[in-house]
């Protein structure tokens, strides 16, 4: 491996360390192994290009078993939890912020996700739920702004979106609904003003826009309509000068909604 060496050391007759070692002479890794077949034995470290220690595994047999531990290189305390059995992940896993406090907790069967992981933010707020059969995301996944409040929430189907989505601002307000089938934007969607009015409205069909396109003024009052046809506007010349008309109403802003981002400014809507 470029800018590290291998190094073996032992007696010719039992097992051996292997360690290699960063360009800086640092080291590494280090661990005992089998000189013939090159398997791995018992405790490795490993470290960062500092010097400080990174990780802690067992092998057995050359398989890796027992709890890996992960370590912050700045202060040494533990980041992550790993079960490993016969070189697999295998338990309960989990992950800590700097300040010791629980940020990731789910369990693995074999490495395969397994049941239900949580994650939570720094103050103890609950960040993401999310359930899993055989490494397969399944049911209602929730997540929650750093304040509580719900970010989204839709479910899964076979590790795909699949039905309506709701999406919501730190405050609680709508941001926006869509539609998933089998993962593709499928069917109704909504798109709300930060004050909660309507902005726009439509459908999908296989992911592409396929509907007319009702658009509404800050105060709920529905002002354009555009025809879409599988993702091709059909009368954008139209409704041009409408729109321009309404400038005022169409102030820049985004919305970023996981795989959805929406930009509208004057006349250019642009979703994607």
């Amino acid at each position: 491996m470029l800018g590290l060496a291998w190094l073996i050391t032992g007696c010719d007759s039992g097992p051996k360390f292997c360690t290699e070692h960063y360009s800086n002479g640092q080291v590494k890794y280090s661990v005992q192994c089998d000189p013939a077949t090159g398997d791995y034995m018992g405790l490795m470290k490993e470290y960062h290009r500092n010097g400080e220690l990174w990780k802690t595994r067992y092998f057995d047999e050359g398989k890796e078993n027992d709890t890996t531990y992960f370590f912050y290189s700045k202060t040494g305390d533990i980041f992550r939890k790993l079960p490993m059995q016969n070189g697999e992940k295998h338990g309960l896993a989990q992950s800590f912020h700097p300040d010791g406090t629980l940020k990731q907790s789910g369990r693995y069967q074999f490495n395969r996700k397994e049941g239900e992981h949580i994650s939570f933010y720094s103050n103890g707020e609950m960040e993401s739920r999310i359930v899993f059969e055989g490494g397969t995301e399944v049911g209602v996944r929730t997540d929650f702004f750093k304040n509580g409040a719900v970010k989204f929430r839709g479910e899964f189907k076979d590790g795909e979106r699949h039905g309506v989505w709701k999406y919501y601002d730190r405050s609680g307000n709508s941001l926006a609904e869509f539609t998933f089938r089998n993962g593709q934007r499928m069917g109704p969607f909504s798109i709300f003003r930060p004050n909660g009015k309507m902005y726009l409205m439509g459908s999908y069909t296989l992911g592409m826009i396929d509907s007319e396109l009702h658009y509404f003024t800050v105060n709920g009052s529905k002002f354009a309509t555009e025809d879409w046809r599988m993702g091709e506007n059909q009368d954008y010349d139209a409704i041009k000068g409408l729109k321009q008309s309404y400038e005022e109403d169409f102030q820049k802003f985004y919305v970023h909604l996981d795989k959805v981002f929406i930009s509208v400014k004057g006349d250019d809507i642009k979703i994607k």
